[in-house]
């Protein structure tokens, strides 16, 4: 057994006070010469110090409770290091430290907790994000704890993601995961001292990852085809798929959320006005005359109140978001099997947002006026944008040397 070299203390830490004179107790843990301290959610005007465990003198006994009870976990978490016969330092402390806290809370359970508060908001797109990241969690390690989510743990499970998933899919999870892991501080079901992000360097950036834009020859080709399909095969699902590929490319990028939400009340005099559901700004594009015909096109299928005839009046979100997914996931199908067929790099309906960025970055439009119609927030946010593209067009030109 290791001679025990890290001393465990309940102190009042002197920092800025609360509004009603108070300072945090927290217990300090001391180690060749470097300290740190860890909060018990106990707030005292003094602490005396002259027994052991300290105690606030006319204090609750709940809290003089709960500050003997943790100096006595992290007394005894030092302690197990010793018998383990480690060395000692802070993140093998705050890992044994933090299982006496909370044994048994797994990261599924509490996962679950806040899917549920995201439903019951109505927050279905969020939610699954949450679910998702929990599912992963579950088929990386069964069970896994909270206190277990650790700095070691999340390099680990990054290289574990990394084997199956795109390096945006990756980013998605460890960004989920470290949103979890501050509702768990928030609720202070884990330390803040211990918060494993903190050092952490395994998110990717996808700011500026590659965006697949569509050259304007490309686009005259699709349109091409499109009408090719019209005379034989009005209707049917490539017809429909490149439909709704080419009003979104024809209506600044908006995407299929929006489109499926759109109804008479948004033409207004030749132009198209809705609320971008993302950000919630306002857009008006004027309503280009191919725009326009695939309109007309759609519009005799059924009224059903809409533009595009896929929902029905009165649909839950969840029910909504249902829907688009399943819409989605058999337009990619079809625009697949179209790039296969005419020779073209494979493109998704995603593709026809960043294609009309870039056609009009080509034709040399403001970059202000681009973001307006993107419905960005700000010409930063467009810059980012505009500049992930012309990285993908560069990568494209270097394979065409020969």
């Amino acid at each position: 057994m290791k001679e025990l070299s890290a001393s465990v203390k309940g102190v009042l830490y002197k920092s800025t006070p609360t509004a009603t004179g108070k300072y945090p107790v927290k217990i300090r843990v001391t180690y060749a010469r470097e300290s740190k301290y860890y909060s018990l959610g106990v707030f005292a005007e003094a602490l005396n110090a002259a027994v052991d465990p300290p105690v606030i003198d006319y204090g609750r006994k709940a809290d003089n409770d709960k500050i003997r009870t943790q100096l006595k976990k992290a007394q005894d978490a030092v302690n197990k290091i010793a018998e383990m016969n480690k060395d000692f330092t802070f993140a093998l402390f705050e890992t044994e430290y933090k299982q006496t806290r909370s044994p048994k809370l797994e990261a599924s359970a509490f996962i679950d907790g806040l899917v549920k508060a995201l439903q019951d908001e109505e927050r279905f797109s969020t939610a699954n994000t949450y679910k998702d990241c929990r599912n992963s969690l579950e088929g990386y390690r069964k069970g896994v704890k909270l206190y277990e989510i650790d700095s070691d743990f999340l390099e680990k499970y990054t290289r574990h993601l990394h084997k199956r998933l795109s390096p945006a899919s990756v980013g998605i999870h460890l960004r989920t995961l470290r949103a979890v892991v501050n509702a768990a501080i928030s609720k202070r079901l884990l330390s803040k001292d211990s918060y494993p992000f903190k050092d952490f360097k395994g998110i990717p950036n996808n700011r500026a990852r590659s965006k697949k834009a569509l050259t304007k020859e490309r686009i005259q080709e699709l349109f091409a085809y499109w009408r090719k399909l019209g005379k034989k095969h009005k209707y049917e699902s490539r017809w429909q798929s490149l439909s709704l590929f080419l009003f979104s490319y024809f209506v600044a990028g908006i995407n299929l959320e929006d489109i499926l939400r759109l109804t008479p009340k948004n033409l207004h005099d030749g132009n198209l006005r809705f609320v971008r559901k993302k950000t919630t700004q306002e857009i008006e594009v004027p309503l280009h005359e191919i725009a326009a015909e695939i309109l007309a096109d759609f519009s005799t299928v059924r009224d059903n109140g809409f533009l595009f005839p896929f929902l029905d009046k009165g649909l839950p979100e969840k029910t909504l978001r249902h829907r688009k997914l399943n819409l989605l996931k058999e337009i990619n199908a079809d625009l697949k099997a179209i790039s296969d067929e005419l020779g073209m790099p494979t493109f998704t309906f995603y593709s026809a947002r960043h294609s009309f960025a870039s056609v009009l970055h080509n034709q040399k439009v403001a970059t202000s006026h681009i973001g307006e119609y993107l419905g960005h927030t700000s010409e930063k946010t467009t810059k980012n944008y505009l500049a992930s593209i012309e990285t993908e067009r560069k990568k494209e030109a270097f394979g065409n040397l020969i």
